[in-house]
Formats: structure tokens, C-alpha cells, sequence
């Protein structure tokens, strides 16, 4: 019974040794790829900076804010147009000028040609290129911001004499107008489709 006894006991001693270093499961590290915060924990997306931030009055190749070019209007967000007016219901069918909504209105002036938005314009002095041209600016700043660009631009005449100062890209282009009453500044900017927005110009038909 005695040596019985002691096996007894240096097996309780052995136990209790392989329970001394074994750590508590709180303290031990976490097995590779597995959750290490608590299950309450919510996971929270990284907060944007101010510079990543969308510029409602930035006009860029693309549109302006939800005006997208390209953008069908049935794949737009609801409430961004307001009333239409067609230009030229039996020669151009389709091609409509509509009027913008909410903190758009009298600043954006969308066209829309078979369902599909091909240009954007503004007179609105708070609308800004990424280049930084504003309506009011010099035509001698204009001209020197684009002279060495990758997109050069250049002035183009109409049929009916009206000048304008053209930056093409590609299947899109940028038009800054003169505004006759003050024909020193950039009166308006638009940016559209090529073959809308240059050809009108240049040929002075809507389609």
C-alpha cells in the first residue's frame, strides 16, 4: 500500500508540473488566420480624407458629381432631372436639353441624346476643371494652361463666326466659350461626347 501510495502521488505531481506550463487559452497567441478581436468588436471601414471627398462643382472628362457622360438615365440615381425641352423634334428625335434638380439647379445644364447623357455644361463661377479653369478666367491664362499639356487645345471658329477654346480627348472634349457681354473671360465650360459637343460646334447642327 505505501509504494502504491507514492505512485499515486508522483503521478499528481506530474499533473500538476504539465498544468504550470501550460499557459490560460486568454493568455496564448492566437493560431495563425484566425479572429483576434472580439466577436462584439464591429469592423469599421477606414474614413476617407477630406481630399478623397467627392467635389460637387468639379468638372472633369466624366460629367460633374451624378452627372456621368455615357450614364443612361434609367442607370442614374432618381431626382436629378427636371423638365426637358427637345431641339429639334423632327430632325434630331431623342435629343433633349434638360434642366438639373436639387443643388444642381441653374448650375448644371445636361443633354441627353436617346436615353444617354452626352454632355455637361456650366456658367456657374463655383464649377472648377481639375486643371483649376473657372468661368471669369483670363483667355491668356486658359491658352497657357493647355499649350504644353498632354490634351493641347487650341481655338476653333463656327460657321457663324463665334470662337471657342477646344481641349480634346480622345472620344470627349472640353470647350471653354465666350460670353458676349464679357468677352475677356471664359464665359461658359462644357465637356461632352466628340461627336456631339465638337461637331455642333463646328458645323452648327444639333445632329
Amino acid at each position: 500500500m505505501p509504494r502504491l501510495r507514492r505512485v499515486l502521488l508522483f503521478l499528481l505531481a506530474l499533473a500538476g508540473l504539465a498544468a504550470g506550463c501550460s499557459a490560460p487559452s486568454s493568455q496564448r497567441p492566437p493560431e495563425s488566420g484566425t479572429f483576434t478581436g472580439s466577436a462584439s468588436s464591429p469592423i469599421v471601414p477606414p474614413t476617407p480624407s477630406a481630399g478623397q471627398e467627392t467635389d460637387p462643382w468639379l468638372l472633369t472628362m466624366d460629367g460633374m458629381g451624378p452627372y456621368r457622360l455615357g450614364a443612361r438615365l434609367e442607370s442614374m440615381p432618381a431626382g436629378l432631372f427636371g423638365d426637358s425641352h427637345a431641339y429639334d423634334p423632327a430632325k434630331c428625335p431623342g435629343l433633349y436639353g434638360r434642366s438639373a434638380r436639387g443643388q444642381y439647379v441653374g448650375v448644371a445644364q445636361p443633354v441627353v441624346r436617346d436615353g444617354v447623357l452626352i454632355e455637361v455644361s456650366s456658367s456657374d463661377a463655383r464649377v472648377h476643371t481639375p486643371a483649376g479653369d473657372r468661368v471669369g478666367d483670363p483667355w491668356a491664362t486658359i491658352e497657357s494652361r493647355y499649350a504644353g499639356s498632354p490634351s493641347p487645345g487650341g481655338w476653333r471658329t463656327s460657321p457663324s463666326g463665334t470662337r471657342a477654346f477646344v481641349v480634346p480627348r480622345g472620344e470627349r472634349v472640353l470647350i471653354f466659350y465666350i460670353y458676349p457681354l464679357q468677352p475677356d473671360g471664359v464665359g461658359s465650360i462644357s465637356v461632352g461626347l466628340t461627336d456631339f459637343s465638337l461637331r455642333r460646334f463646328l458645323t452648327g447642327e444639333d445632329c
